[in-house]
């Protein structure tokens, strides 16, 4: 019952578990009887009450009241061995039921845990716990934090564990470079525009980072509150700038390809001095199948993979909505050829670097 229930909830389990109650009738010239299943008057007239609970492949744990003064090893094997029956009847009525943990249950109480560093805890409290509060509020679960950076968010809501976990997770996670993100553009200026895409994080994306065509003006395909995709190419921290491009996010992966490979996307694998591809322990190649034994390792590798084919299937996502979305951009206004009477050459749509870097200085001191 308590097997069947947790795999019902979906709580993960390494093998069900059952369990049967062993009785004993021993005479006194030595001769006895075994009875498997007891109940509560073979248990009160009986000579011993042997609990013995287990798996198929073996046996998690035994109790044991007796009335007599001892037992006999041809006793405890006799009663063993009944109590292995039992248990393997039970297992197989309840294989018809479940065998498996399967999803979580929306009703099932659950805490996520997260660790986070120190020196982030004053940024997800926030002053006077203005933000964590928000976090409560917006999300419905219910969030601790103690001194050595460890959240428990607890909720019986799955969604809302993920909102809060995801509302934390922008605060103290770091934008990566290479990595593609969703943005939304906050503010349009000559040279480019500002997106904010991680947390409150902005970012800017030159004029020449948007298409790969010559533009007059950001405001030609672009406009504020539009979201777009975009990849973050460039972190200085000196200059307090993020980089990020718009073209380049369309060109990271095809979306219509079948050529999976995991470990492009995050999954540990080992190579030997050659190259060569060195299989997990407990993995027959020849078989393809994994050795009895290795279950826990099975059950890693396979969250693994299934965690790194769900990014390259949401990166797939991504590029084909940038490309989809740059198809209905409109068509930038030709850009206007240098005049004659001008000394310099500069490119429409472009500033000097002083000038860049005025208005990015405009732009840190109203987001401050």
């Amino acid at each position: 019952g308590g097997s069947l229930s947790m795999m019902d909830a979906g709580v993960p389990l390494k093998a069900p578990v059952a369990g049967v109650a062993m009785g004993l009738v021993l005479e006194d010239d030595g001769s006895f009887g075994i009875l498997t299943d007891i109940l509560g008057d073979e248990d009160h007239l009986g000579d011993m009450d042997f609990k013995v609970a287990g798996t198929e492949n073996g046996i998690t744990s035994l109790q044991m009241d007796i009335k007599v003064a001892g037992i006999t090893p041809e006793i405890m094997e006799k009663a063993l061995a009944q109590a292995k029956d039992g248990r393997l009847h039970i297992l197989g009525e309840m294989a018809k039921a479940l065998t498996e943990a399967g999803e979580f249950s929306i009703h099932a109480p659950r805490i996520e845990t997260m660790q986070i560093p120190t020196d982030k805890i004053r940024e997800v409290i926030g002053s006077g716990g203005k933000v964590i509060r928000e976090i409560v509020e917006v999300s419905g679960a219910k969030v601790d934090i103690n001194d050595d950076g460890i959240i428990k968010i607890a909720s019986p809501n799955g969604e809302a564990i993920q909102k809060a976990y995801d509302m934390i997770h922008a605060i103290v996670a770091e934008p990566e470079e290479g990595q593609v993100y969703k943005g939304k553009v906050v503010k349009i200026v000559d040279f480019g525009a500002f997106v904010n895409f991680f947390g409150k994080r902005d970012g800017l994306v030159h004029v020449s980072q948007i298409e790969n065509r010559r533009l007059n003006h950001p405001s030609d395909v672009l406009k504020e509150g539009q979201e777009v995709f975009v990849k973050l190419i460039d972190i200085d921290l000196e200059r307090r700038r993020i980089s990020l491009s718009l073209k380049q996010a369309v060109d990271e992966v095809d979306p219509e390809s079948t050529d999976f490979n995991p470990v492009l996307y995050g999954m540990d694998a080992d190579y030997d001095e050659k190259g060569n591809y060195r299989y997990p322990e407990g993995f027959d190649p020849e078989s393809n199948e994994w050795k009895p034994g290795f279950e826990e390792a099975k059950g890693k590798w396979e969250a693994d993979y299934a965690e790194s084919h769900k990014r390259w299937e949401l990166h797939k996502t991504q590029v084909k909505a940038i490309r989809e979305q740059l198809a209905a951009l409109p068509e930038a206004t030709p850009a206007e050829e240098p005049s004659a009477t001008s000394g310099e050459t500069q490119d429409a749509g472009t500033l000097s670097d002083d000038e860049s870097l005025a208005a990015l200085r405009d732009q840190l001191s109203e987001d401050k």
